[in-house]
């Protein structure tokens, strides 16, 4: 069944023997003998973009130069330059070298003359010569090697996106939680966020361990990797006040709110391919300099998790990503390499799975640098790669051929200019979306009675009232312990009138620093403020176990000075001793 399905993809796609032969032959001239849909890429490519072929249609043909593929179908770069190369070289040389000047000097990439041709690189690291020579066929083609045949056809399946599921029967996911609980328990410590995420609220923490097996097909140990970064990720970036619950759009600042309106994460629902997999559209032409960074990883965290939590078919498919550089300048791409790399820990600690990357790339030109590039990505994701090369209508047409419509990718133009009206209607839907959320959440705070007041956003200077190792070594109680010991010898010498009022001071410097004294409610991961009376009632509590404790320290000092007085009086003396 599988490999029907492949097969009938491969006939169908009109985007491997096709496309590829359709352009050139080994003679430089257009192959028309490839069927309809030959002809059609070909006559689509010398349509759209003219400039780049107009000099070898229009020459005469004892003039027209070789244009040779190899046997994968991949441009040959031994292709003879016309006269006038040398000089657009040399300009195409000294815009990348000046590549730190201002932006608005530099003009977009798919607008650059082509490079001089170089001899193949020999020699090296992998085979391929030195980074900068390598082409990312080449790194994409090593990883595929090292797959077996069976391996190679599922990587194949799942790009095209008739991989077949796993049957999620009830038992297995049972057997899988188990394993992962186990896993859990022996790579987490007790100050961990994730082990405080479980202690604040067990329910959710729950919620999301199914999702994270599936984002790497049930394998136990990596989810462990995944759930345990992901909320020490979360803490760091976004406090322990939302550890326990879902980030939404009015969490954002108005920089991240900004990242999304101009299309730096471009990842919206309803935004699928043909088989119902999400798509991620990552610009390169936008700004992705450094101080914009930290609020681009806000945006890029909301909505990775906005999106996947919404649809299980989301978690079981996939994403497919596609990248493009159309209208981005040298400076654009140099920043975006260093953002990627800084969050490149972003797909680690949430519940992504790549299923298909698509690289668009205005020109060829760029294949040196991406491929270099390349070698800082996993192997799983170069494996899933397709690259793309021309304008942006032709690389439109071969995500055609994959299962991606034009109609909803958010870019247009040759410059890639993005479709804010349509980027601003999907933030609409996803604002919406997280008001229904919100209006949820404030009718389950109300409780049981409707009255009540119940709380899932858990600082870090509350008070949690309850037993066990947990609560005491939570970061508020800590701190009230130490406003106790610091106001225990008051405390001590003070009357039955002045201890309540030392309980009582205690309980308003908690409140000054913005604790508050919560307990449990039941078992449904929220919690409930405390009556007063019960507040100063542990504090009261407080005082007499410290100073309980600091009664039997004494007196057990007192013992052990008394016992060595005895053994010094009992023992005979030494009459060697002059």
């Amino acid at each position: 069944m599988k490999r029907s399905c492949w097969n009938e993809i491969k006939q169908c796609g009109g985007d491997s023997a096709g496309n590829q032969g359709s352009r050139s032959n080994q003679n430089g001239n257009v192959n028309a003998n490839n069927g309809d849909g030959a002809a059609f890429a070909s006559a689509s490519i010398f349509s759209v973009r003219p400039q780049t072929y107009d000099r070898y249609r229009e020459a005469p043909p004892q003039q027209i130069p070789a244009y040779p593929r190899d046997a994968k179908g991949l441009r040959n770069f031994a292709l003879p330059q016309p006269e006038d190369s040398a000089a657009a070289s040399s300009s195409a040389t000294g815009f990348f070298l000046s590549g730190n000047g201002n932006d608005e000097k530099q003009a977009p990439l798919a607008s650059m003359p082509q490079p001089t041709p170089k001899p193949p690189a020999t020699g090296g690291s992998r085979g391929f010569g030195r980074h900068h020579d390598v082409s990312p066929e080449d790194v994409i083609d090593e990883d595929l090697k090292n797959l077996s045949l069976n391996e190679r056809e599922e990587v194949y399946e799942e790009i095209h996106g008739v991989k077949e599921r796993r049957n999620e029967t009830p038992d297995f996911i049972n057997e899988c939680l188990q394993q992962l609980e186990k896993e859990l328990k022996r790579h987490s410590n007790m100050n961990a966020p994730y082990s405080r995420a479980l202690f604040l609220n067990k329910k959710y923490v729950k919620s999301l361990e199914l999702m994270f097996l599936r984002s790497v097909e049930y394998d136990v140990p990596k989810t462990a990797q995944k759930l345990l970064l992901h909320f020490e990720k979360k803490m760091e970036w976004f406090g322990h006040e939302k550890l326990t619950r879902d980030i939404r759009y009015s969490d954002l600042d108005d920089d991240a709110r900004e990242s999304l309106r101009i299309g730096v994460s471009a990842l919206f629902p309803n935004v699928v391919d043909t088989i119902g997999r999400p798509i991620h559209f990552v610009p390169y032409n936008v700004d992705l300099s450094d101080p914009l960074a930290k609020c681009h990883t806000y945006a890029g965290w909301y909505k990775l998790m906005a999106i996947i939590q919404r649809d299980e078919d989301y978690q079981k498919k996939g994403v497919v990503v596609v990248f493009y550089s159309h209208g981005a300048t040298m400076q654009h791409i140099l920043d975006g390499f260093k953002f990627h790399q800084f969050n490149s820990w972003l797909a680690d600690a949430t519940p992504l799975r790549v299923s298909a990357l698509h690289m668009c790339l205005p020109n060829e030109f760029l294949r040196p640098l991406f491929g270099a590039a390349l070698h800082f990505s996993s192997p799983e994701v170069r494996q899933r790669m397709k690259m793309h090369y021309g304008s942006i209508i032709e690389c439109q047409y071969e995500l055609n051929s994959y299962g991606i419509p034009t109609q909803i990718m958010p870019m247009e133009g040759e410059g890639g200019t993005m479709r804010y009206d349509f980027i601003a209607s999907c933030l609409a839907e996803m604002e919406q979306h997280d008001a229904r959320k919100d209006q949820i959440d404030l009718i389950a705070r109300r409780g049981d009675s409707g009255n009540e007041v119940l709380i899932n956003e858990i600082r870090e200077v509350d008070v949690l009232v309850g037993k066990g190792p947990q609560f005491q070594w939570f970061p508020g109680n800590i701190a009230l312990m130490n406003i106790v010991k610091e106001l225990k010898p008051r405390h001590m010498a003070s009357d039955r009138l002045g201890k309540k009022q030392v309980a009582a001071e205690a309980l308003q410097r908690v409140r000054q620093s913005g604790g508050r004294f919560l307990e449990r409610y039941k078992d449904t991961g929220w919690w409930i403020a405390t009556k007063e009376q019960q507040n100063h009632e542990k504090c009261a509590m407080l005082f007499r176990n410290l100073t309980k404790r600091a009664r039997e320290a004494q007196r057990k000092q007192e013992q052990q000075q008394q016992q060595q007085e005895q053994q010094q009086i009992a023992q005979p003396p030494n009459l060697n001793n002059p």
